[in-house]
């Protein structure tokens, strides 16, 4: 399908267009002012995808430093002489597509007799340069647009007013083309990996430039590499006079390099087409306006050195999110991110976070090693499988028995807290870390049949049930060291394994237990107990 502006190519929307009047729209396609549209019949307003877009012409504003090239209509405040020009209301339009062979510009196939009909193709910041245009004349603004809309009675008619009748530099059928205006409008295509649309669009820079690129700051010396998935062409702006065209896609990584001695600043243009973008260990320092990635999916920018990263709630589309190991002092997240799977934020110089029970796909979340001072969990993140907050401050915990599938809880090296309540429900639990927390109790539960680690070392437990009901063959760590007398009862066919590191300081007390200890010579079938690097007490 044809791309129609420099986003997401959206199919006749402009500024005045309300999303929910247009049939087949979708959310985050809504462009926002960022193109003009000059359009003459209402197929060509977005009422259903086209594959082809005849007698269309369009103003756009600037949104990028890529390679893309387009046309020029250009006007003044008066006439002036040795220029064809035509005044409509009060505004004073040249009638021809502007010709000029600045240098850097092309003409459509290389073929100059193409300029002499169709005018030049040009780069906005070629058209914004002093000595593009003659004396007396510029390039228009959004305003001029609006004006020229208004006066020939709206964007809906606009269009063919402003077309060169007839289908000899038109496609048929040039809908409704009667040039009454006499502007002589002329589809002269573009250029961006290759020439494209001649005889069916017309495209005319505007002179108005908004934030529309994505900036990467590196301090990185050496080889800079960033990973793309999405579905079009983005520019890459290297900052140090390089530049290319990237062909992203859905099904596979696009991997950009670039070598540096001294880091650099990389622009990112048309950005709302990419899905994923991931720069890990890249010695990044910076990472703005990414808020135009709006079908973001995928960001992975870990270990590196942001201190700040702006989120939107227009990621709707989010699912992982991979900010760990960098310096961030706080970050917004959003309850709009209701298909996130996947949130990592460990490493980090967090203070306070708003999580959100909109999550209700949430898989994975981790907030190590932050200062964090509080959480709040959900029970509706029935779906989460991995939960971490260790090494932080917080003191009061709570984790719901809706999480079924939770698999993994690490909470050690949490000086502050005193108590955990733990759950039944958590059937699917295999790792439990709770090392170096100030706990006085904890109650264990037998329906916890899939644990294979459970680490209580330097708390303040006196006792602990292993229950027999934990699988011989699943549980193979249990450390306990660190405590006060343990009295680990209810042990039956039960594996313990304490290594070096889980060495007890005390004694493990099974006396008051079913006979865990084995009899006579051997260990029997049914009573299995092997012990290592700690003594132990049975009856």
């Amino acid at each position: 399908m044809q791309q129609k502006d420099l986003r997401k190519f959206n199919i006749g929307l402009n500024k005045d267009d309300n999303p929910a009047d247009l049939e087949n729209f979708k959310p985050g396609e809504y462009t926002d002012a960022l193109n003009m549209r000059v359009a003459s019949s209402n197929e060509q307003q977005g009422f259903g995808v086209m594959e082809t877009l005849q007698g269309e012409i369009e103003m756009l504003i600037n949104v990028s430093s890529i390679n893309y090239y387009y046309g020029e209509a250009i006007g003044a405040q008066f006439i002036y002489e040795g220029y064809e020009e035509v005044q409509i209301g009060n505004q004073v339009w040249m009638k021809n597509n502007w010709k000029n062979p600045y240098s850097g510009s092309k003409v459509y196939n290389n073929d100059e007799a193409n300029r002499d009909i169709y005018g030049g193709l040009y780069k906005w910041d070629q058209i914004m340069a002093e000595d593009f245009l003659p004396d007396g004349w510029r390039v228009p603004t959004e305003a001029d647009i609006d004006e020229l809309l208004s006066y020939l009675g709206g964007e809906i008619i606009a269009g063919g007013k402003m077309k060169e009748v007839g289908i000899e530099k038109w496609l048929t059928p040039n809908t409704d083309a009667d040039d009454s205006s006499g502007f002589k409008g002329l589809p002269g295509g573009k250029y961006d990996s290759g020439f494209d649309l001649l005889q069916e669009m017309g495209l005319f820079w505007l002179a108005d430039e908004i934030i529309s690129e994505v900036t990467i700051v590196t301090e990185k010396n050496g080889t800079f590499s960033i990973t793309f998935r999405g579905e079009g062409i983005i520019g890459v702006d290297w900052g140090d006079g390089a530049s290319e065209n990237v062909e992203i896609n859905l099904l596979g990584d696009t991997v950009v390099t670039h070598d540096y001695t001294t880091g650099g600043i990389i622009t990112i243009s048309n950005p709302s087409v990419i899905t994923e973008i991931s720069s890990a260990s890249m010695d990044i320092i910076e990472v703005n306006n990414l808020i135009l990635c709006e079908n973001i999916e995928v960001i992975n920018f870990s270990n590196n050195s942001i201190v700040t990263f702006p989120t939107s709630a227009l990621w709707t589309s989010l699912r992982n999110l991979n900010l760990q190991l960098n310096s961030l002092t706080a970050i917004v997240l959003r309850e709009e991110w209701t298909l996130v799977e996947s949130i990592a934020l460990g490493f980090n110089d967090i203070v306070t976070i708003d999580t959100y029970a909109t999550w209700i796909v949430l898989g994975s979340f981790t907030i190590d090693v932050n200062p964090l001072t509080a959480i709040t969990t959900h029970a509706e993140w029935t779906e989460i499988q991995s939960f971490g907050v260790s090494e932080t401050l917080i003191n009061v915990l709570a984790i719901p028995n809706t999480w079924i599938n939770v698999q993994t809880l690490n909470i050690h090296d949490n000086p502050g807290l005193v108590a955990l309540t733990t759950h039944p429900e958590w059937v699917a639990l295999q790792i439990l870390e709770l090392n170096n927390c100030s706990l006085a109790s904890l109650i264990t539960h037998p329906e916890w049949i899939n644990l294979v680690r459970l680490t209580i070392n330097n708390n303040g437990i006196a006792n602990i049930i292993a229950h027999h009901q934990w699988n011989i063959f699943t549980l193979v760590n249990f450390y306990a060291s660190g405590n006060a007398i343990i009295n680990a009862v209810d042990i039956n066919n039960i594996l313990i394994e304490l290594d070096d590191a889980g060495k007890s300081s005390g004694t493990i007390d099974l006396s008051l237990g079913t006979n865990a200890a084995p009899t006579g010579a051997g260990i029997t079938a049914k009573n299995n107990l092997i012990a290592r690097g700690v003594s132990v007490l049975t009856n």
